[in-house]
């Protein structure tokens, strides 16, 4: 497992992948710096809005940079991923780690790190845009948030709504932590296309292009609920969205059937 996160540290679209990734979190947070420079802080007069729980990058819905976080993710995500396994196929590494560890340990190792490196790249990176923003605005309680509810200006969640009211920190980590599974999802999904398809390009595209698709598919049927990541883990689109608990269980389910398929291949090529 040790090399296999060595590789993806030495692989410079490893750190290409984290600069995309970090470009819209820091504009996200430029915009909130400006924003507060710009805001009056009189208890009379200021707006209750204003706060790290709600102009976080995948709460904001004024400067539109969660939107395009989220639409690109799948190919943020998977750069490292791809770059690192048909590097390893051209090196020689591939078929070396195959001897030495066996088709299935191998065939393991590899998707438990595109499985872990996808998911702690993007949590971190959001994490680091929603703790940042603790410096610029202040942490109001929940009963400021019931008083803008009466007040006729809600606040966009669609996760458990009284945990996000009664303990606002806590519901945005779990949101980062969906945000981050998806994340994942995507790499994983890049790993299972990069042992069946030979062309790096398109193993990347991939991911994308079916998010890109499921949107178009779903705005064109004029389907009431929104089916892709770009447009449920956003919580600044108003949108119907399925269960939470499909939202949460599907990754789960989605990456389990990525592993076989995965591990088919890898055996079935051993």
């Amino acid at each position: 497992m040790k090399n296999y996160f060595i590789a993806y540290i030495k692989n410079p679209y490893f750190y290409l992948s984290i600069i995309l990734m970090i470009i819209f979190p820091f504009l996200n947070i430029l915009h909130n710096l400006e924003t507060a420079l710009h805001a009056t802080f009189n208890i009379r007069s200021f707006d209750f809005y204003l706060s790290p729980y709600t102009m976080w990058i995948g709460n904001e819905n004024g400067d539109g940079y969660g939107t395009f976080l989220y639409i690109l993710l799948p190919i943020l995500v998977a750069i490292p991923t791809v770059s690192v396994y048909f590097d390893y196929r051209k090196s020689g590494f591939h078929y070396f780690s195959r001897y030495k560890l066996s088709n299935q340990g191998y065939a393991l190792l590899f998707f438990r790190a595109s499985l872990l490196i996808g998911f702690f790249m993007s949590f971190v990176i959001l994490m680091m845009d929603f703790l940042s923003l603790f410096l610029i605005w202040p942490d109001f309680k929940f009963h400021d948030y019931l008083a803008l509810d009466n007040a006729g200006r809600g606040i966009y969640t669609f996760m458990f709504p009284s945990l996000f009211y009664y303990h606002p920190f806590l519901a945005t980590c779990v949101n980062i932590f969906l945000a981050s599974l998806y994340a994942s999802l995507f790499t994983t999904l890049a790993a299972l296309f990069s042992v069946y398809i030979s062309s790096r390009f398109i193993c990347l595209l991939l991911p994308f292009l079916i998010q890109t698709m499921v949107g178009f598919l779903s705005a064109i049927l004029d389907l009431s609920v929104a089916w892709t990541p770009a447009q449920f883990l956003n919580m600044s689109i108003s949108a119907s969205r399925p269960s939470p608990l499909l939202v949460f269980f599907a990754p789960f389910l989605l990456i389990a059937i990525f592993y076989f398929l995965y591990r088919k291949k890898i055996l079935g090529d051993g």
